[in-house]
């Protein structure tokens, strides 16, 4: 089917609107390679055997300091890897390596200038071919945020949902090796518009 200009032109200023929209929202957790631009997720390329820095941010956090925070943090896919998560500040009080219940301390952690909170960095050692998805959702048994969601608290007794930049718990926020992921998911997006 053949589309008229002028609808081609307004996919494209609403694909942009859009985009303009995600990047402003608050309280987002999301998994990026450099915490001084944008707030992250995408695809990365990574030679084999290679290494890459990954960072599990906060992205506009709507209160500050952040004083604590509560997510799961899932690595799956085929790659071979070595790498562990490691705090950027405070104690997790949890034992599980991919749940994260954190206290940082009365200081806390601020934003820097691009509106990020760095939560956690792995250093992931690439040894095999394929894939790598990162997730980030709801800690399991969470007394502070039960319905559901992670979040973090910026306020004594404040405790603020988030949500995850690729909009779903169950869509990776990030992907390494992943080929043409970002091709797919923008095609996707204009097929859901055009079938609504």
């Amino acid at each position: 089917m053949r589309y008229p200009r002028p609808a081609l032109v307004l996919v494209f200023v609403l694909t942009l609107g859009a985009a303009a929209a995600a990047s402003a929202e608050s309280d987002v957790f999301c998994i990026c390679t450099d915490v001084t631009s944008g707030p992250g997720g995408g695809n990365v390329e990574v030679a084999v055997p290679g290494s890459c820095t990954v960072y599990l941010v906060l992205a506009q956090p709507s209160g500050s300091p952040v004083l604590g925070w509560e997510a799961r943090v899932t690595v799956e896919g085929s790659a071979t890897y070595v790498g562990n998560w490691t705090l950027t500040a405070g104690m997790d009080f949890d034992n599980d390596t991919d749940d994260f219940l954190v206290g940082l301390g009365v200081d806390g952690l601020m934003p820097n200038s691009a509106g990020m909170v760095p939560l956690l960095y792995m250093t992931v050692k690439l040894l095999g071919e394929g894939p790598l998805f990162f997730k980030v959702g709801p800690a399991p048994g969470s007394a502070s945020f039960p319905d559901g969601t992670p979040g973090y608290l910026h306020t004594l007794g404040v405790n603020t949902p988030a949500t995850v930049c690729s909009g779903d718990f169950d869509r990776p926020v990030f992907t390494l090796n992943n080929g043409d992921a970002d091709e797919q998911g923008t095609w996707g997006e204009v097929k859901n518009l055009y079938s609504q």
